[in-house]
């Protein structure tokens, strides 16, 4: 008899948790905030280094030649709602995803700097802002505190590019004289953005919880903070 209304109070506790941690519900409006790792660099030589303007002498000619990526981000933002009870094994939350990432992308010559006494060759700047619809399928487990989801976003980036190219020792023919020479470019553009993603969500409270994606877009991983209004 003690067994059997231990069972009882251990499985109400259960069913009691899991309703007070309902993960995810139609008409309830979530809100992510999160950081990307993993992100692939668009940034990449172009076969010619800065453009050509060194009497098209690529890359892999140069001796010493390096190249140095770097990524911040992408940071991001997410509102979904979920707009169905029920559908088979679970409910559809549809919404909005803002990122905001930076690259940077330099071409160094160690061989260079023996030359002209300085080894920076070019450097290339992105900042990249992405905006997609979002669709996800949260199912139906019953798992306390956990919500399992999978869904896909399709949008635009805006991408902001600046190229600042080096060359050095080139003769002024209206001075006589050899001067060293920065050229910089700037220009913009818009790209398709397309992401197909899987994650989970992990409830501490009954509105505030941990996230964490893997999939294909801005970032191959992201993760953070989600909070239930």
């Amino acid at each position: 008899m003690r067994n059997i209304l231990l069972l009882a109070l251990f499985s109400s506790f259960f069913m009691v948790n899991g309703q007070e941690f309902e993960d995810f519900k139609k008409g309830r409006n979530y809100f992510v905030a999160g950081y990307g790792a993993l992100s692939v660099n668009p940034l990449k030589n172009n076969g010619g280094i800065a453009g050509g303007i060194y009497g098209n002498v690529y890359l892999n000619s140069i001796v010493g030649a390096q190249v140095q990526k770097s990524t911040i981000g992408p940071f991001q933002l997410v509102y979904e709602r979920g707009i169905t009870d029920v559908l088979g094994v679970g409910r559809i939350g549809v919404g909005a995803t803002l990122t905001h990432a930076f690259y940077s992308y330099k071409i160094r010559d160690s061989y260079w700097a023996t030359i002209y006494n300085n080894d920076q060759v070019s450097e290339s700047k992105k900042t990249r802002i992405g905006v997609m619809g979002r669709g996800a399928y949260h199912f139906e487990f019953n798992v306390p505190k956990l919500d399992f989801y999978t869904g896909i976003g399709l949008g635009v980036y805006i991408d902001s590019d600046k190229l600042t190219e080096y060359d050095y020792n080139v003769y002024n023919s209206s001075t006589g004289q050899y001067q060293d020479v920065v050229i910089e470019s700037e220009g913009s553009s818009v790209n398709p953005a397309f992401a197909i993603f899987a994650g989970v969500r992990y409830y501490v409270k009954k509105r505030l919880g941990f996230y964490l994606e893997l999939g294909y877009g801005p970032s191959i991983m992201n993760g953070g903070v989600v909070l239930a209004l």
